[in-house]
Formats: structure tokens, C-alpha cells, sequence
């Protein structure tokens, strides 16, 4: 404890690690030398990074007392390891602060993150754990170290409240969130659903995993049928050319078999439609695409046939040879066999790495029935199906709900934390940032306090 201070400032943030400290004092001081200093209510240790003296006055930047073991590489300081396939929230932040030395509080809802660094610093390590959580800010996930513990504190979940009685000098902002699209913002989408997430690459198939609907803009529309292509139609200047596909399966992961576009043309007075048409038909052997045969036909003779071969020559190269009319036009070898699975799905699990922990994995699509078209279509933070729906819920919940940030002065006995909701005109807020000033006879708190409604 320091005697001889002029003033303190600190700033006591959200999210992961973020608060900041300074310190004047006359007291003699030293870089790494620990400080601990009271204001009011609340006691405050850190350590010394930088100091400029002037005329004796001390300034000092304070960072947290375990700085040095934080961004230092951790991975290897686990005892026991953690099991890439286990690797919970929790149980992880557990391991950790017996790391960091310190005692862990936390209060969250527990889940499988999808970002978990093989080699990370301490920071890193909790950033990827919940530096995604501000993207829904009604469950932000904060991390703060107050004296020995490290605090993990899911918004909402706080347990106290603290009152803003006395305050001065209130800014007031609104504004409208959007996290999902009304169906009208994706013109004539004929689905419910509220879709998260990538293609699934450890879910088996099911209708639920995949978009069913017809999706259109202008003269162009597209239809899918459990996330399976089956009609495309477009016109353009009187030409209107419609393309449907078939596979060897209703459900991914599925071959296309065939495809047909037929293309009508309607001109001249009186008018006159003319049509065309090109029949595309796949051959599979062992899951590889060894022949395509397509028929160009006008009206309803046909004008031009063309089959394109392919077969493995070895060594991971494939040839593939083109006959236009039985007259061989193209020969040619390439790396690497032919695509012909037909679905997002298919090619998530063909091209996932297998040393890839099982937990570890992409999540599945997740439709939420009876609501609107999200726009977080994104990589999803978590794995497990239970978060999947809740992280859902809670996007939904957000949506067109304003926000209403509140800044203002404090003057109190106390110090707003994180701990603690704030009431404030008879509302609950969450603390974004506390920026404590203390000045001799003074004590003063600017507050960004945040909720919706």
C-alpha cells in the first residue's frame, strides 16, 4: 500500500482481460514491483510495466500481476492435459487458473468451444475461449482479475445489484439491432428458418441439417430440396431458360445423375417460340465420376452429343479424353480424381482432416422452425447442440430490440464492477467500462452502462 499517491486512474472493462491502470504517486517505485491500492470499497493489485518521474511525481502504468505468465506459451504446463476432445469451457478455465495461480470464480453456461489454439499464450487461450461472446452482448462472457481470483461472469447471471443514486453529466444513445433477415430482406424466400452455422461434418443427414425453399430475385429463382439444387430458372431479354437436377438420393450426401436445360425463346410478330434443350447424364464407379454424357437437342432432334471420360492412370492422376459426335476432340491427364458428390455435406467430410479431435469440428446447420432467415451464417463459435440452440435463441431474442447506452458521472461509496448489474432510474444495466478518476478529496466514476429493450 502506497502513502504518498496524487491520483489514481482506472479503467475497469468487459470482455476478456481488458482493464487498464495508472498510477501517481511520490513514493520511490520500480518496474514489475507489485502495487495494491484501495479505493473505497474495492482493492486493486498490479504490477508495475512503465514509469516516468518528473520532479519526483512518479507515473506509473500498471498491468495485472500475472502479465508475464499470461502471454507466455501454456500448452505445455497443463498437468493433466487437456484432451482436445473434452476441451469444455469450464474444465479448461479450470486447468488454467491452476496455471496462472490463482483461484477461478465462474458463473457461465458451459460449452465445447470451436476455437481452441494447439499453442497459445494464456490470453490467447481465454480470447478464443470467449472473445466471441460480445457478438451476442446480452451474454457476454467477462473475464477480470480482482486481488487472487480470476472471475469468468456471464452476463446475466450476476447475483448483486449495485444503485446509481448520485450522478451528473448523462449521455443517452439508441439504436436498432438487426442480427436477423425478415423473409421479405431475401425476396420470395419461401422457408421459416433461422440458420446457423456451416454445413455439418459430423451430424449425420437429416431433413433438419439442410434448407428446403424456394429462394427468388427479379425473374431469377432457385429451388432447394433438402440442400440439394433441384430447379434453376432465369429469363433474360424474352429467353427463359429453366435447368432441374436429379441425384442418386433425396438426402446429402448424394451423386448428381442428371441434368436438363431447356431453353425457350419466344419472338416475331405473331409471335413464335422455339425451344432447345442439353441433357447432361453422370456415371459413377467407386465414388468417382467416370463418364458424362451430354445431348444437345433442338426441339426434338438431337444436334450435337459429347462424352467425357475420366480414369485413374495411377499415381493420384486421372485422364480424361472428350468425343464430340464419336470424333475424339480433347485428351489430357490432370491430379487428382473428378468431383461428383453433390452436397455441402459431402464435400465438409471429404475434405475434413481425420486427425482433426472429433469435438473439434464444424457444427451443424441449425434451423430454428417458425422464424426468420439469420444473417449469422458465419463460422459458429461452439460445437455441441445444446449451445447451437441457445446461442439461436438468443440471436433471436436480440433481434430489433433497440439498445440504449447510457454514459454518465457517478459519485458513490462503492465502485461499480463487473460483478455487479446496475440499477439505475429503476432499469438494470450491464457495466460496459468504469473509469475511475481519484483526485485528492474527490472520487469519480464515467460509467457506460448498456441493456435492451
Amino acid at each position: 500500500m502506497m502513502a504518498n499517491n496524487k491520483s489514481i486512474n482506472m479503467t475497469i472493462a468487459g470482455k476478456s482481460l481488458s482493464d487498464q491502470f495508472t498510477l501517481q504517486t511520490y513514493d520511490a517505485a520500480e518496474i514489475d514491483q507489485i502495487f495494491t491500492v484501495a479505493i473505497k470499497d474495492f482493492k486493486y493489485t498490479f504490477k508495475g510495466a512503465e514509469i516516468s518521474n518528473s520532479n519526483n511525481l512518479n507515473s506509473i502504468t500498471g498491468l495485472y500481476d500475472i502479465d508475464d505468465i499470461l502471454n507466455k506459451g501454456i500448452h505445455n504446463l497443463f498437468n493433466p492435459p487437456i484432451k482436445a476432445t473434452d476441451v469444455r469451457a469450464i474444465n479448461t478455465m479450470q486447468a488454467l487458473s491452476g496455471v496462472l495461480g490463482k483461484t477461478l470464480n465462474i458463473n457461465i453456461t458451459d460449452f465445447y468451444p470451436a476455437d481452441f489454439p494447439t499453442t497459445p499464450t494464456g490470453k490467447e487461450l481465454i480470447s478464443a475461449l470467449f472473445g466471441w461472446t460480445d457478438k451476442i452482448p446480452q451474454r457476454q462472457i467477462n473475464v477480470f482479475i480482482r486481488g487472487n481470483t480470476i472471475n469468468v461472469l456471464e452476463r446475466g447471471r450476476e447475483t448483486e445489484t449495485a444503485e446509481v443514486v448520485n450522478y451528473a453529466n448523462v449521455t443517452i444513445n439508441r439504436k436498432k439491432i438487426r442480427t436477423l433477415q425478415d423473409p421479405l430482406d431475401v425476396a420470395g424466400i419461401e422457408i421459416t428458418g433461422a440458420l446457423v452455422g456451416k454445413p455439418p461434418q459430423q451430424d449425420a443427414p437429416s431433413a433438419v441439417n439442410y434448407i428446403s425453399g424456394i429462394f427468388t430475385n427479379g425473374d431469377t429463382s432457385i429451388t432447394y430440396v433438402n440442400g440439394l439444387v433441384t430447379k434453376e430458372s432465369h429469363t433474360v431479354k424474352g429467353v427463359e431458360e429453366i435447368t432441374t437436377y436429379a441425384y442418386s438420393s433425396s438426402m446429402p450426401p448424394a451423386y448428381l445423375t442428371s441434368k436438363k436445360t431447356i431453353t425457350t425463346t419466344t419472338t416475331g410478330t405473331p409471335p413464335v417460340t422455339t425451344y432447345g434443350s442439353i441433357d447432361v447424364y453422370y456415371s459413377y464407379n467407386n465414388e468417382k465420376l467416370v463418364k458424362e454424357v451430354e445431348e444437345h437437342y433442338k426441339g426434338d432432334t438431337l444436334d450435337m452429343k459429347r462424352i467425357t471420360r475420366h480414369y485413374p492412370i495411377g499415381q493420384g492422376m486421372w485422364g480424361t479424353s472428350v468425343e464430340d459426335d464419336d470424333i475424339t476432340t480433347y485428351g489430357g491427364i490432370s491430379q487428382g480424381a473428378p468431383g461428383g458428390k453433390a452436397s455441402a455435406y459431402s464435400i465438409a467430410k471429404e475434405s475434413a482432416n481425420p486427425s482433426t479431435p472429433e469435438r473439434n469440428q464444424e457444427p451443424p446447420i441449425y434451423i430454428l422452425p417458425g422464424k426468420p432467415y439469420t444473417k449469422y451464417l458465419g463460422t459458429m463459435p461452439v460445437t455441441d447442440s445444446a449451445s447451437i440452440a441457445r446461442i439461436a435463441n438468443d440471436m433471436i431474442w436480440l433481434d430489433k430490440k433497440t439498445e440504449i447506452r447510457v454514459t454518465l458521472d457517478a459519485y458513490a461509496d462503492t465502485i461499480f464492477d463487473l460483478s455487479k448489474r446496475i440499477l439505475w432510474q429503476g432499469d438494470e444495466y450491464f457495466l460496459e467500462s468504469n473509469n475511475v478518476t481519484v483526485d485528492p478529496g474527490k472520487t469519480l466514476q464515467r460509467l457506460e452502462l448498456i441493456r435492451w429493450a
